[in-house]
């Protein structure tokens, strides 16, 4: 319990290896209480998570933040922040863009984006594959079902990085945002006179025919900006920092691509990145621990996902473990509508990576650098190959 009174997801010196914590506070108390970030329970046990998600009546998603007052946020961010029945209705608004044709067209999209990326520093022996690649690719997914033009990627990559990795630069953060919700602003003007098979037309017909707030619908354009983003990022990026130092499994890997999308079950298990936040809003047990009405709460995921009493030798990387019972999509109602499209990108990612680069490592002269808050990844890989290698 001391332990936990100190665990801080937002303290860069935890962020740097978290899992250290959370296997002791698995271990002593799966839901426990910190004093940090204005006082919130630690759920870090896997059933715990699962009993948290589903039963919205007692643990509420209208903040999923903690503290719940980030830098920078919306009054609501749907579906993320809407409870039930609510939540049922306005998840059907947006199901059609997750839609198997859809997926099938950002397959090409997104291989084909991956080569292009790759061409532009395969030459060099060396890049930062966290933004200049990982980041990249959700960020095409994104801006493609928006229907913003491709030229303007580089924007949001700089937005998205910046709003949701800049913990202490609360001004930045916050510009960033703003510089999000200016464009978004355009972007409806646009779609009003032009509506489009896109999110924003999809939206703008919703607020119109009265099933959305304008605050909804601002709320949930910034959701695809960053939580469509940041995920599969930081998954892709840890994916391609194991491989360059776990060479076996990079091997493996290289000679039997077939097993890339098992590896993508175990890269999401083992470094899921997500944890989110919950409000009790009536008093509760879960484990022992007695909660009052209006505690915050952060279920972790990455926490859950290597619980021993789930999933046999959990602290280990098993290249084909094959399992789906990991909670890096989440659980319950608010299991993630785009886990298909973020299965997609890591393994399109990977694919593309190994074929060019087979051999790779961490680069000797720069440094992996861990990101804090509740999305949890390298913002930082540097790598080598080739000559660069020798």
């Amino acid at each position: 319990m001391d332990l936990a009174k100190t665990f801080d997801h937002v303290d860069l010196a935890q962020a740097a290896d978290p899992h250290a914590l959370y296997r002791q506070m698995r271990a002593q108390c799966p839901v426990a209480w910190s004093d940090k970030q204005e006082g919130f329970w630690v759920v870090t046990g896997y059933d715990e998570a699962v009993a948290v998600t589903q039963d919205p009546s007692t643990f509420s998603s209208c903040s999923v933040t903690v503290p719940r007052n980030p830098p920078f946020n919306f009054p609501t961010l749907p579906p993320t922040t809407i409870d039930p029945p609510r939540h049922r209705d306005f998840r059907k608004i947006i199901q059609p863009l997750f839609s198997p044709a859809n997926s099938r067209r950002l397959e090409e999209i997104v291989q084909e984006r991956c080569q292009y990326l790759l061409s532009t520093f395969i030459d060099n022996g060396r890049c930062d594959a966290s933004t200049e690649y990982a980041l990249r690719i959700p960020v095409t997914v994104v801006v493609s079902l928006m229907g913003i033009p491709l030229e303007d990627e580089p924007l949001f990559t700089d937005w998205v990085h910046t709003a949701v990795d800049t913990w202490d630069d609360v001004e930045r953060a916050a510009g960033a945002g703003m510089a999000m919700v200016g464009y978004i602003n355009t972007l409806i003007e646009q779609r009003r006179g032009d509506p489009r098979d896109d999110v924003v037309s999809l939206l703008l017909a919703a607020r119109d025919a009265g099933d959305i707030t304008q605050e909804e619908l601002y709320g949930t354009l910034f959701v695809f900006l960053t939580a469509g983003i940041d995920t599969a990022w930081k998954v892709i990026g840890n994916a391609l920092r194991h491989l360059a130092v776990n060479h076996e499994d990079r091997k493996r890997l290289v000679d039997d691509p077939s097993l890339i999308p098992t590896a993508t079950e175990e890269f999401l298990r083992f470094y899921a990145p997500a944890s989110m936040g919950r409000v009790v809003i009536q008093d509760a047990e879960l484990a022992g621990a007695s909660m009052s009405a209006q505690d915050s709460m952060l279920v972790c995921y990455p926490a859950a996902n290597r619980d021993e009493r789930i999933f046999d030798r959990a602290e280990e990387f098993v290249l084909d473990r094959g399992s789906h019972k990991h909670l890096a999509f989440g659980s319950g109602i608010h299991r993630c509508i785009g886990a298909a499209f973020g299965r997609m990108e890591v393994q399109m990612a990977l694919t593309a990576w190994l074929t060019q680069i087979p051999e790779f490592a961490l680069d000797p002269d720069g440094e992996v650098v861990m990101s804090q808050g509740q999305i949890w990844g390298p913002t930082s890989v540097p790598l080598v190959w080739g000559a660069a290698l020798r």
